[in-house]
């Protein structure tokens, strides 16, 4: 079965909080900017991944670390199996932070 990713409530709005409408003065990811950048690997490698994701112990939560290399930046994707065919994106953690190389 093919298992489908979507974000929560809680999600969507740490990601308003996380991130603006424009790019920050320091080159900083949009909302756009990063949602375009990791879309397919929110929509497809979650699901595909499902089963060897990390498990975190305190809250049963699965986890991704990712980069976005064209963003520089580096963030984490926590998430839960709603039911059989849904997982959800309960938060998205995202690191912009001036000292961050990925390697560009």
């Amino acid at each position: 079965m093919r298992r489908r990713s979507v974000t929560t409530e809680e999600s969507e709005d740490q990601l308003d909080r996380s991130l603006g409408v424009e790019r920050g003065p320091n080159g900083e990811p949009s909302l756009h900017d990063f949602l375009s950048d990791v879309a397919i690997l929110l929509t497809e490698t979650i699901p595909e991944r499902w089963d060897i994701l990390p498990i975190d112990p305190t809250n049963g939560f699965r986890m991704l670390i990712g980069v976005a290399p064209t963003l520089r930046c580096r963030f984490v994707v926590w998430c839960r199996e709603r039911d059989e065919a849904t997982i959800e994106l309960v938060d998205i953690e995202i690191d912009s932070s001036s000292g961050f190389d990925a390697g560009v």
